[in-house]
């Protein structure tokens, strides 16, 4: 058992450092100039991204998250609601796992994401 986690751990860390090293570097989504639907293919066209989906189940107000990133300190949230789509830069890893945690998303959200990220006009 033990050495099936120290090989498990060795893989994923050769994983990670030739990913770094094959990456593109991380383009910046240029949100100023993008409707939503074009900002969502340019996220989806960036081949050295990685997608992380939540679960927004829990929510009753949002219904799809996502979030985006190539650098732990910078990503993309993608949320949608009932009524609205949303894509936000600049908001690091950790944020967004504490995000896909929180017991009230909509509450999380409004404390710590909204008007304090940039977000597509």
């Amino acid at each position: 058992m033990c050495k099936h986690l120290i090989f498990s751990v060795l893989i994923l860390f050769i994983s990670l450092s030739c990913q770094k090293d094959t990456n593109v570097s991380c383009a910046r989504l240029p949100l100023d100039s993008l409707s939503i639907d074009d900002a969502k293919t340019w996220v989806n066209e960036q081949p050295s991204f990685i997608v992380d989906k939540g679960d927004s189940g829990r929510s009753s107000w949002i219904r799809n998250i996502e979030f985006y990133y190539c650098e732990p300190n910078y990503g993309y949230l993608y949320m949608s609601t009932s009524s609205k789509e949303y894509i936000y830069e600049g908001i690091p890893y950790t944020l967004w796992t504490e995000f896909k945690k929180a017991d009230s998303m909509g509450r999380f959200y409004n404390s710590n994401i909204k008007g304090k990220y940039k977000r597509l006009p």
